[in-house]
């Protein structure tokens, strides 16, 4: 019989995930046979890449590494879920699309002539409605919503005249989706998930599998587990909860009913396997995990500096906080730069800002992000490039092109400034033919010349392709020949990532022509369908090295632990992100949809969510924890806080010690100094005497320092020398300024004026200052001096001469 086991746990009571220990357990205990009969499943690709390279993989002499490895295993089956999904079916699991090829196949379908859909035709051109369309389409796949079953579940709902006219164009919509997978010999992993049980009661049991940093299944993942469940001699999902006592059912809704759905197909909860928290021992973060949004939390009584909160004026002087803080905890403490993580609810806005300001610190970093494809340096090029067919060879575009690094070593800046010049002189604004002449321009130098006679062959042999692998061998051919430059503008490895990104697009459209029955194949529209795809993708950079602070969003850094975190940008509608209802299907809508099982979550559910993924931020840290919001956002407006802070705030007796700083601290404390020009700056204070931190505060105040403090900024040349002067002084107890001694030398009556009197300048405009309060004064008397009635009927109007000559008496008054 099949042994199911849920491993229920409070976060940090294994080492990095859960599931890891578990793993290494069963590969050093049965070695035979353990590659091939055993799998450990993740819920991403990254994931799944990282806890590969810490089990597999030794580190390198001289690296660091928290985690013990296991040497001499190859073909563990590290896995996603999807993988796993497209493992059991086997030969029957057909190649899923790309992310832009889903976008693709949903935006012809919107554009059809023939495709009436009338409640989508305002808004089908829309910027974005073809991936928001694609998203729902995606979400109705994992919910395993056919079109069948939505019409059943829709019969209340169709009385509606308006849900009526959106069930009839969304049905068409999903229709012809899914009828163009087909044809091109695709389909989405769920679609055969009904057929895994069928395909792997005939294949070797494995010994076991392990689902783990998962805290929600989607219907279709419910459908796999119960599958493997039964095919499995053993299978073991772990689980994060922490509510013994049942005070925090809302923070734990998401991975509870998971537990409920494992209890309900045969899972039993396994004991004592985490008997203590491996992840930190610190009693002010370890009473934090305990009572963090409970009704009425505990408060820590002690005094504490594990968790911290960050005040900043605004979003970039925050993470100049943070960078001042990881320097010195980095030099203060035993800790390495990879010991050190900032958790992100997204990384949004702040992935350029933290790379900006950390680079400027000294400070290693990499941000775990999925790049916009369109952002990369090289594929801007080949999109503009791409646009010259497009927008009729447009001189700015064609420009672009020429002086892109990536030509570096084929033209240089004279030779583009000549080109330029002389497309100016020539009028040479757009047009094909017009630059096919302008090759023979005598101004051309040789090298610009070629590069202009390479586009025009290059873009010629793209539109004369009349197969998608014509098409695809001559771009990569030319984009290969950009090596050189590429190299050089190739630092961190983004723009040798995006080339295997765009040869992965390039084989996906050839899978989806080759598949298609009857689709013919043209260059000019296959050229646009390319820069959609590349507006679309993504892609990823792996950095150099591993002694770096690492940035994450909170979704990514589930399973990874840090003995310092820092939870950046905690403001409302930000952590926790905005929870707003799904713009084609409402969450009244998908209420009646679900009936008694959830085929589509409900948009407002997901504060839970949010509150669960700060929750799993928090207990991250295993030594500090920092939380940091900005006061102001980039506009210049007022922010407000998150609630998650009050929350924390709360598991503390006089709430937390908080760090603030305000735009006009511009000489940050001794112990905060970063930079060069922070310590000069520093320096400069402290030798004019104003804002001493720390240490020279105490020093500043003692008269000797004083006296050295002085010598220092007067003038080497301001000496009293005189014996009976310095007789003189020596009977004073007083120091003296060489500023002033200079001024009562120059001009004693100036000195009495300043120094004695402190009379200033009048200001520049005192003159119409007290213009503007006599006149005020001659006004305000004359009216003062008015009857009643006078005032009342402006009777004194009648008389303006008189009137005019009482308004000079009081002026001159």
């Amino acid at each position: 019989m099949a042994q199911l086991e849920l491993l229920v746990s409070p976060p940090g009571t294994g080492k990095t995930s859960y599931g890891i220990d578990l793993f290494k357990k069963e590969i050093l205990r049965s070695r035979s046979g353990i590659e091939s009969r055993s799998f450990f499943i993740l819920p991403s690709r990254e994931h799944a890449d990282r806890i590969q390279n810490l089990i597999l993989k030794r580190p390198k002499t001289g690296e660091k590494s928290s985690e013990p490895s296991v040497a001499g295993l190859f073909n563990a089956h590290i896995l996603t879920i999807n993988d796993l999904a497209s493992r059991l079916l086997g030969v029957s699991a057909v190649p899923p699309p790309s992310d832009p090829l889903r976008k693709s196949i949903i935006c012809k379908i919107l554009e059809e002539e023939d495709s009436a859909l009338p409640y989508f035709e305002s808004v089908k051109n829309f910027r974005g409605f073809h991936e928001l369309l694609t998203e729902v389409i995606r979400e109705f796949k994992t919910g395993l919503l056919t079109t069948a079953d939505f019409e059943k579940r829709s019969q209340a709902l169709l009385k509606d005249p308006v849900f009526r006219a959106k069930f009839r164009d969304f049905s068409i919509v999903l229709k012809k989706y899914e009828a163009r997978l087909s044809a091109l010999g695709l389909g989405e992993v769920e679609d055969g998930l009904g057929r895994v049980l069928e395909e792997i009661e005939g294949s070797p049991d494995p010994d076991l599998v392990i689902f783990d940093g998962f805290y929600h299944f989607t219907r279709a993942q419910k459908i796999l587990i119960e599958a493997v469940s039964r095919w499995s001699a053993r299978t073991v999902v772990s689980l994060t909860i922490s509510n013994e006592d049942g005070r925090r059912g809302p923070l734990f809704e998401y991975p509870e009913r998971t537990r409920d759905f494992l209890l309900g197909i045969g899972f039993k909860v396994h004991g004592g396997f985490f008997k203590t928290c491996g992840r930190t021992e610190d009693p002010a973060l370890l009473h934090l995990e305990k009572h963090l949004f409970a009704d009425a939390p505990k408060a820590y009584q002690k005094p504490q500096s594990s968790v911290t909160l960050i005040q900043a004026p605004n979003t970039r002087i925050e993470i100049e906080m943070i960078a001042r803080e990881i320097k010195k905890v980095y030099r203060e403490s035993a800790v390495h730069w990879s010991d050190i993580c900032l958790i992100l609810r997204e990384l949004g806005g702040y992935e350029k800002m933290i790379d900006s300001v950390f680079r400027d610190f000294g400070i290693p970093v990499t941000v775990h992000e999925r790049k916009k494809l369109i952002e990369n340096g090289l594929v801007k090029v080949l999109s503009r490039f791409l646009d010259l067919s497009a927008k009729n060879w447009r001189r700015e575009d064609l420009i672009f092109v020429l002086r892109s690094v990536y030509w570096s070593e084929k033209l240089t800046l004279a030779d583009t400034q000549a080109f330029e010049v002389a497309a100016l002189r020539e009028n040479v604004t757009e047009g094909r033919d017009a630059w096919k002449k302008f090759v023979e321009d005598p101004e051309l130098t040789p090298a610009a010349r070629a590069a202009l006679e390479g586009l025009l062959r290059t873009e010629g042999s793209l539109n004369k392709a009349e197969t998608i692998e014509g098409y695809r061998a001559a771009l990569l051919l030319w984009i290969a020949s950009w090596d050189r430059g590429r190299d050089r503008s190739d630092a961190d490895g983004s723009d040798t990532q995006a080339f295997k990104t765009i040869e992965n697009i390039l084989r996906s459209f050839g899978n989806y022509y080759s598949r298609s029955n009857g689709r013919n194949f043209s260059a000019v529209y296959f050229t646009r369908e390319l820069q959609d795809a590349l507006k679309a993708g993504l892609f990823s950079v792996r950095p150099y090295g591993k002694n770096l602070v690492q940035v994450y969003d909170v979704v990514m850094a589930l399973p990874k632990e840090y003995k310092v975190v820092f939870i950046p940008g905690l403001l409302e509608k930000v952590f926790p992100k905005q929870s707003m209802e799904d713009p084609i299907f409402k969450d009244r809508e998908r209420r009646v949809l679900n009936q008694k099982d959830t085929v589509l979550e409900e948009r407002l559910e997901r504060i839970s969510g949010e509150r669960y993924f700060f929750y799993m931020a928090v207990t991250r840290a295993k030594e500090k924890l920092y939380l940091s919001c900005p006061e102001y956002d980039g506009g210049g407006q007022r922010t407000l806080a998150s609630f998650f802070i009050e929350e924390t705030a709360k598991c503390f007796k006089g709430g937390l010690p908080t760090s603030r700083k305000t735009p006009a601290e511009l000489v940050p404390p001794a112990e905060e100094w970063a930079r060069d020009r922070e310590v000069l700056r520093g320096l400069a204070a402290v030798l004019r005497g104003s804002g001493l931190p720390g240490l020279f505060s105490e020093w500043s105040a003692r008269e000797d320092m004083k006296l050295v403090l002085e010598y220092v900024r007067s003038n080497e040349n301001a000496l009293l020398k005189d014996p009976k002067v310095l007789s003189s002084f020596e009977k004073m107890d007083n120091i003296f300024s060489a500023t002033k001694l200079e001024t009562f030398a120059t001009c004693p009556f100036k000195y009495f004026a300043d120094r004695i009197l402190r009379l200033v300048d009048p200001f520049a405009e005192h003159e119409p200052r007290e213009m503007g309060t006599i006149l005020h004064e001659t006004l305000d008397g004359f009216y003062k001096g008015l009857t009643e009635k006078e005032r009342r009927k402006g009777s004194f109007l009648e008389d303006a001469g008189a009137a005019e000559a009482k308004l000079f008496r009081l002026l001159e008054t």
